[in-house]
């Protein structure tokens, strides 16, 4: 599977842009043959965890699933595909990055899905190598045995070659994602000394520039992707 992010910053229609992805362009985007998954993820500033003001300007993150990466090459060289990533481009007021992601993902065996997400930006990262070893083998574990986490991601990101990509965006290392049953949960795990402790924890290792956002999720699937996990 390869995946694709997209961050937009300053926009100056956020809804009308949210209306037009969702109506118009993931219903054409997931008819194309290995297109498997889509999202939209509108922000909401939660905090800064180390002064990184810039983070708090950015609006949306768009994320897309392919079942390979020659399925994107593929698409793009059609007129199709084409004419749907210049519909995007032009749609799209304001500043955004685009990003091939490397995702990791656990999910935890209690719930099958989460109503609340959060959504960590790390930015001009010390040693990316060694914060994805620390998230993956050391925080992720501690994390999901905690009540209430249903799942975790972490995604490193790779510029891509877009055109009119913003140059302030292309140091963003990583985007971070934890779904919990709820705000409540969220809200009872950082009350407590280990839920204090982990986040402590993680925002020493960043050794950079870290923004946390409420994140509200819009998911489609193909029905392609929809009958295999039948």
């Amino acid at each position: 599977m390869f995946k694709t992010m997209g961050i937009y910053k300053r926009m100056k229609n956020i809804q009308e842009f949210q209306r037009f992805y969702v109506s118009e362009f993931m219903p054409r985007m997931l008819q194309l043959p290995g297109v498997l998954e889509m999202k939209i993820n509108s922000l909401t500033t939660a905090e800064s965890a180390n002064d990184a003001e810039d983070h708090f300007e950015i609006d949306l993150i768009v994320e897309t699933y392919y079942e390979s990466a020659e399925t994107i090459k593929q698409l793009m060289a059609t007129e199709e595909g084409r004419s749907l990533g210049n519909w995007l481009v032009s749609k799209g007021e304001g500043k955004v990055g685009a990003f091939v992601a490397q995702e990791y993902r656990v999910q935890s065996y209690r719930s099958a899905q989460g109503n609340f997400k959060t959504i960590g930006i790390c930015k001009k990262t010390d040693q990316t190598d060694e914060f994805e070893k620390f998230y993956i083998s050391e925080f992720m574990p501690q994390m999901m045995k905690m009540p209430g986490v249903v799942k975790m991601e972490i995604n490193k990101l790779l510029p891509t070659q877009l055109a009119n990509q913003a140059e302030d965006l292309h140091d963003i290392d990583f985007v971070i994602e934890t779904y919990y049953e709820s705000p409540e949960t969220m809200k009872q795990i950082m009350a407590t000394e280990e839920g204090k402790a982990l986040g402590d924890s993680l925002i020493s290792r960043v050794q950079g520039n870290m923004g946390i956002y409420v994140a509200k999720e819009y998911q489609v699937q193909s029905f392609k992707r929809l009958e295999e996990k039948r």
